[in-house]
């Protein structure tokens, strides 16, 4: 525009000095002297101003060519230190020309750095992730062929398992019309038993009256034999009179014959005396023979009629016995009758829960070979997400190496912004700084009310710290500048994740977006007492004020 301007102004005092020639020529100078004067005069006067610019441009011009070379060889921080450290010898023309490219270049590379720093930090994030998808899918592979295996081990038990089931339902109404059956026998060995029971309460009654009826007899019996002892002792008398009455008549019969003739009569008498006595004691002698055999008879009756007496009493008490061992048989029929019907009842019940589990069985043995089909697919799907996943590892890997290169072209337009001591010189006491304040109580409790006025003194007036930042595990800052935003997520940056593992961290040159100019970042952990990283304090560093 400026050079434009100095050729309007040449060009004008050209036509001017031409207008003043020819008003000359054609002698209006004679009666007019003082117009082509004047249009001299403004037409040098342009002229002189026009070449007043085009020197001042030309100057504009060589102080562009030098910073043009310094962008030709990709030096911008050289072009923008040259600026800043020669302020005033440039014009303002070259300075209002070169600075907003510069802060435009700064910008974009600001942008690529921390873009290809967020591209890096996600990329590694992505490679992790992929190679713990990898064996996650490696061990969810081999996890489903053992499923696989197990899903056909499992249609064949389930198969196995419905027809034993099948067995177990058949076999279970046969238990169920057994049970039916026995409960019928059992209800007949009932009644059976309670009919034998009164038969033989009525033959018991009919015994106890036959060993009343013995005992009577035994009683009597031995009542004769007492009666024939006596009949003995009778007969016993009875012989010793017909004794004694023998003598008598064989003493008579002595007498009469002494007596002769007169005794003749009673000789006879005598002798029919003594006969009859010899024939009474004779009787009674076998009167007490049978008597004896009577009284031993009857003794024996008696002894034989107390035996079966004794005996039909046993067999009374057996009877009694049998009475109510069948009187328990017929309740323990009936305990086996109702248990029969409770039986029966639950092996009915268990017969309709064996039926659904038949049909529950039935729906199993389908779904697990409908799962073994499904695991088959399944393991066919992770096969093609194995493929697929290793292709995404070579495209991650190809990233992580575009990512690289997007950094290393960014970089080398900042990396020398300083030397290395100079850098190394900066980067330690600007970390002393940092550290000693992470040593402070009010930041290992991260007391915010107590160490945001230590944190804002510790950095005014830094020469090198620039926009310093406590910034939490999560990434966001706790306290800062007031100027950065405190919802930018700061966890992928490298000075962060460098804090975290513990150790102070030195960053490579880079963009901020603060100034948009170089600086590097310097930080370190805020531990707590026991010991753990809480916190991380960082700051960039920049010596250009």
């Amino acid at each position: 525009m400026k050079v434009r301007n100095s050729v309007v102004f040449i060009l004008a005092g050209l036509i001017l000095e031409g207008v003043a020639v020819f008003y000359c020529l054609r002698g209006f100078y004679l009666s007019h002297f003082s117009v082509p004067l004047a249009l001299a005069i403004l037409g040098f006067g342009a002229g002189l101003f026009g070449l007043f610019l085009v020197f001042k441009d030309f100057k504009s011009f060589t102080q562009l060519e030098s910073l043009v070379k310094l962008l030709e060889k990709g030096d911008i921080v050289g072009v923008d230190q040259a600026i800043l450290r020669r302020k005033g010898e440039f014009s303002k023309s070259v300075e209002n020309s070169i600075l907003p490219v510069l802060d435009t270049f700064f910008r974009l590379i600001g942008d690529v750095q921390r873009s290809s720093e967020e591209l890096s930090y996600l990329v590694d994030i992505l490679e992790r992730d992929t190679e713990t998808n990898r064996k996650g899918l490696k061990e969810t592979s081999n996890a489903m062929n053992e499923v696989s295996t197990a899903a056909d081990e499992e249609a064949d038990v389930a198969q196995k398992v419905a027809n034993g089931i099948e067995t177990l339902l058949s076999l279970a109404r046969e238990i169920s019309e057994t049970a039916s059956n026995l409960r019928k026998l059992s209800d007949n060995a009932e009644v059976l038993s309670h009919d034998v029971s009164n038969k033989m309460g009525s033959l018991l009654g009919d015994i106890r009256q036959v060993t009343i009826s013995n005992e009577e007899t035994a009683k009597k019996v031995i009542k004769l034999a007492e009666q024939m002892e006596q009949i003995n002792r009778f007969v016993d008398t009875l012989a010793e009179i017909a004794e004694q009455t023998n003598l008598l008549a064989l003493n008579a019969a002595i007498e009469a014959a002494r007596a002769g003739e007169s005794g003749r009569g009673f000789a006879v008498v005598a002798e029919e005396v003594r006969k009859l006595a010899m024939r009474s004691r004779s009787s009674a002698l076998e009167i007490a023979a049978l008597a004896g055999e009577m009284m031993e008879s009857a003794k024996a009756v008696a002894t034989e009629v107390t035996s079966g007496t004794e005996l039909v009493n046993n067999n009374l008490r057996k009877g009694e016995d049998v009475v109510s061992s069948l009187n328990d048989f017929s309740r323990a029929f009936g305990e086996v009758s109702s248990g029969l019907d409770l039986v029966d009842e639950r092996v009915k019940a268990q017969v309709q829960k064996l039926s659904e589990i038949a049909q529950e069985a039935g729906r199993l043995a389908s779904l697990s070979q409908e799962t073994a089909a499904s695991v088959q697919e399944i393991t066919a799907s992770l096969t093609e997400q194995s493929n697929a996943l290793e292709h995404i590892e070579g495209c991650v890997k190809k990233l992580v190496e575009v990512a690289g290169r997007l950094k290393s072209v960014a970089n080398q337009y900042t990396k020398e912004t300083w030397s290395k001591e100079d850098k190394e010189r900066m980067a330690r006491e600007s970390l002393k700084v940092l550290m000693e304040l992470a040593e402070r109580p009010e930041f290992k409790s991260l007391d915010i009310n107590r160490l945001a006025p230590i944190f804002d003194k510790a950095f005014k007036g830094h020469p090198y710290i620039k926009t310093p930042l406590l910034v939490g595990l999560n990434g966001k800052i706790i306290h800062a500048d007031a100027r950065l935003d405190k919802n930018v997520d700061w966890s992928f940056r490298p000075w962060f994740q460098g804090a975290l593992r513990g150790e102070p961290f030195v960053g490579e040159p880079y963009v901020t977006l603060g100034t948009n100019r170089p600086a590097f970042t310097v930080s370190c952990p805020v531990k707590n007492e026991r010991g753990e990283v809480i916190a991380v304090l960082a700051a960039n560093v920049d010596d250009r004020g």
